[in-house]
């Protein structure tokens, strides 16, 4: 038996028997050393995977760095559009705003034509008044020709004549000065019985045809939808109104209606409705209305607007 003297025989003899060295390891060692590559494969274990949550987590930031960007483009996007936006409503605010001259402007036309209607019809009154006298010294004349029977018939028939002619054209002038002073009353009239919307005079005998107005007339004349005598009759309309949804009322006057007022107003709405192709009233705006001219008026479909003589 080898003995053990100092440390050379100590490794001689663990040479010559392997099986010595894991005890020996064993008591030098300790159990915290020898569970060191254990708990190190545990740690390097650990590590990784760390190292793999670590790697989804950048992959994470990644895809959301992408989707930030993305976002971003996006938001450029839209910041754009609504630049564009806004520069489409600064030129959609200037044209309202030259819309708005131009309708100031028309309202001034408006004005000067009123003006130049009022001294139209000052000039009528003072030819009525003419007339008037006129009549005074016909009357005259006529109670001095009753004293020559012969002359007498011959001039009674030439006067009652004049008379007609002259009672005609009273009431003509007595006619257009209730037209004139009604135009506001029926636009308001016809505004409320059709609710229309934004209702304007298109056309009168004392105002000039809107734009819109020529635009379908002109329409008609190069397609041959109305005849020449069918725009004649049209022109001959006392009122013509219009609305932004391309809706008509046409609008005949008279202090006291006959069937003829009816036809006209009927024949006429027809004529606007197919140049226009679209819907047309016709309508009466009256002092007076006989009830047989009512009830034709109701079955030809015509709306009555009684509106006093002031």
């Amino acid at each position: 038996m080898t003995t053990i003297n100092d440390i050379g025989d100590l490794v001689k003899i663990l040479q010559e028997r392997p099986e010595w060295r894991a005890t020996i390891s064993n008591l030098l060692l300790g159990d915290d050393l020898l569970n060191l590559p254990r708990q190190l494969a545990l740690f390097i274990e650990a590590t990784n995977e760390n190292f793999r949550q670590m790697t989804e987590s950048i992959q994470a930031l990644t895809d959301h760095a992408r989707q930030t960007d993305e976002n971003f483009r996006r938001m450029s996007e839209s910041i754009q559009a609504l630049t564009d936006h806004a520069r489409q409503t600064d030129e959609n605010f200037r044209r309202m705003s030259e819309s708005i001259q131009a309708l100031t402007d028309h309202a001034r036309q408006t004005d000067e034509n009123f003006r130049q209607v009022n001294e139209n019809l000052q000039a009528l009154n003072d030819h009525a008044r003419q007339t008037d006298e006129n009549f005074r010294q016909v009357n005259e004349n006529l109670q001095a020709l009753n004293d020559h029977a012969r002359r007498t018939d011959e001039h009674a028939r030439r006067s009652d004549g004049r008379l007609n002619r002259l009672e005609g054209r009273v009431g003509n002038l007595e006619g257009k000065g209730y037209e004139q002073s009604i135009i506001n009353r029926v636009l308001f009239r016809a505004e409320r019985r059709f609710s229309l919307d934004n209702p304007v005079i298109a056309m009168s005998q004392f105002l000039q045809k809107t734009p819109e107005l020529n635009r379908l007339i002109a329409r008609a004349i190069q397609s041959g939808t109305a005849t020449d005598e069918e725009l004649d009759d049209l022109h001959e309309s006392d009122i013509i109104i219009s609305d932004d949804q391309n809706r008509h009322i046409v609008v005949e006057v008279s202090l006291t209606v006959d069937n003829s007022d009816i036809e006209r107003a009927a024949r006429r709405a027809n004529i606007m409705a197919a140049i226009s192709g679209a819907e047309s009233m016709p309508a009466l705006a009256t002092d007076n209305i006989p009830e047989p001219q009512q009830t034709l008026a109701e079955s030809r479909g015509v709306a009555v607007f009684i509106i006093p003589n002031r």
